[in-house]
């Protein structure tokens, strides 16, 4: 399932890896609506997991908000998860996947990357996102 905004594709993207959730420190969240903010102000579009929840709703709420192009990519099975109606994101576009192997970066959208470190560990889609890239 595909859904179309009348905000056109940007020359530029940037594809965000990050948490559902907002960690453990209220600045993450901040941190997050800044980094969306700065994308729209510099005319760049977002390409992300396609939730509103957590850390990626922030930048997308953002992003969103301030004018920007918004795509987001969910898998099926997470959509009722980290997908809730939000006002500040109704002019997403949206890519409904039916499986977690279909990743948002493989899409050609992407010029840039941002993912969030956990801990000692990267998101495993950012991880396989750069590894595909330096094939």
């Amino acid at each position: 399932m595909t859904t179309e905004t009348t905000i056109p594709v940007p020359s530029k993207t940037i594809c965000v890896f990050c948490g559902s959730s907002f960690g453990n420190s209220s600045e993450f969240a901040s941190e997050a609506a800044n980094l969306g903010k700065l994308m729209a102000e510099k005319n760049y579009g977002l390409v992300y997991g396609g939730g509103t929840t957590g850390l990626m709703g922030e930048i997308a709420k953002a992003v969103s908000s301030n004018g920007a192009y918004v795509h987001g990519v969910i898998p099926d099975a997470l959509v009722a998860k980290e997908r809730v109606s939000s006002e500040e994101i109704e002019k997403i576009n949206e890519e409904i996947k039916n499986s977690v192997d279909n990743h948002k970066g493989e899409t050609p959208l992407d010029d840039a990357y941002v993912i969030e470190k956990l801990d000692n560990y990267v998101v495993p889609e950012g991880r396989f996102t750069l590894s595909w890239n330096n094939q």
